[in-house]
């Protein structure tokens, strides 16, 4: 039974890694070809918001605010971001990140990296270690919360990963 459970630690730890070791892509065509190549979750999705009240797509490409319409929230493949597009640089900006295949019992970190569009040297990476609970007007809300804060101005592409699902926004610092 302890080989088990250390076996379990180890591919969860091993899975953490993955997450975090993954090269920032450097344009939005590189991270649109890593979506092709990424694995896709073979269960329907269990996230408890309904990703029909998202603007965006199902397809795993970059998504701008443009591209949500009048919602409130934008879907970029398997992932749902629920805040602004936009931010001020230098300072934190609150977004939900909602994997529709992780609902209440994700085990897996969200993992965020970032570039600005047109200046690789500028990047960040972030990890969220664990969904929050929540309510929305549709039932529970279980999602990943974050404060990212885009250091200097322009236009930042965001990939976030959570296991098996992938999304790609665009974000305006200003």
């Amino acid at each position: 039974m302890r080989q088990a459970v250390v076996g379990v630690a180890i591919a969860l730890l091993a899975t953490h890694r993955v997450a975090i070791a993954q090269a920032i892509p450097q344009s939005i065509a590189q991270a649109e070809s890593e979506a092709t190549a990424f694995p896709h979750a073979s269960a329907s999705p269990q996230a408890a918001f309904p990703a029909s009240e998202a603007g965006g797509s199902t397809e795993r490409r970059c998504m701008s605010a443009t591209d949500r319409g009048a919602r409130l929230s934008l879907r970029s493949g398997d992932i749902i971001v629920r805040g602004p597009l936009t931010a001020n640089a230098g300072e934190g900006q609150k977004f939900l990140w909602i994997p529709l295949h992780a609902g209440r019992r994700a085990r897996s970190p969200l993992a965020l990296r970032a570039i600005r569009v047109g200046h690789p040297a500028d990047s960040l990476r972030l990890s969220v270690h664990g969904p929050v609970h929540g309510a929305s007007p549709s039932g529970p809300l279980y999602g990943y919360a974050s404060l990212v804060m885009f250091p200097s101005a322009g236009q930042w592409m965001v990939v976030a990963t959570a296991g098996e699902d992938w999304g790609c926004f665009l974000v305006t610092a200003e």
